[in-house]
């Protein structure tokens, strides 16, 4: 009689229970991770997004008509292995300028030259830390300003940032031929 009698399992013995469990808190783990991996790795502001392009919209170009009505041009040689720029105008450039690369998807590889020198030729000295961040494959924006214009590039680093060729945007120029 005692044969017949089966003693029932205890709950972790049984499969069943098994499956039911690990559903969950393999849904639970998983989250967990991500929230992490989204918290950890999140991306910063992109400069050249549709609502950066939204609001050029409403942007003042005034310096850029400005850069074109003083037909102004200007050649960018970049040395990577000595760090040196050279900035050449075929027009005289009396004020000091700003070169400023502004990378296309991280805020914090943006960066600022101060070029002076004489009037037809700029130079300045880079950082080993902005010499590594043009050597490495990167877009930047490149802007060469001064207080009342500007002309504007992209560069793909480190290809195309070496010799960079700075001309009014072609819409401005049609303006002022």
């Amino acid at each position: 009689m005692s044969d017949s009698v089966k003693t029932p399992k205890r709950w972790y013995q049984v499969k069943m229970v098994w499956v039911v469990l690990i559903i969950p808190l393999v849904a639970v783990v998983l989250s967990m991770g991500y929230m992490t991996l989204s918290v950890v790795g999140a991306d910063t502001t992109v400069r050249d997004d549709w609502y950066m392009d939204g609001k050029a919209l409403q942007q003042d170009l005034s310096r850029d008509t400005l850069a074109a009505k003083l037909k102004l041009n200007a050649n960018l040689n970049l040395n990577l292995q000595s760090g040196q720029v050279e900035l050449k105008s075929e027009q005289p450039i009396a004020e000091p300028l700003k070169l400023i690369f502004s990378h296309a998807a991280d805020k914090t590889k943006d960066f600022t030259v101060e070029l002076s020198a004489t009037p037809y030729t700029k130079q300045a000295s880079l950082t080993p830390s902005q010499i590594k961040l043009l050597e490495a494959p990167n877009k930047f924006y490149v802007e060469l300003s001064a207080d009342q214009w500007r002309l504007r590039q992209i560069a793909m680093a480190p290809d195309a940032t070496s010799n960079l060729l700075f001309t009014p945007l072609p819409a401005f120029t049609q303006l002022f031929d």
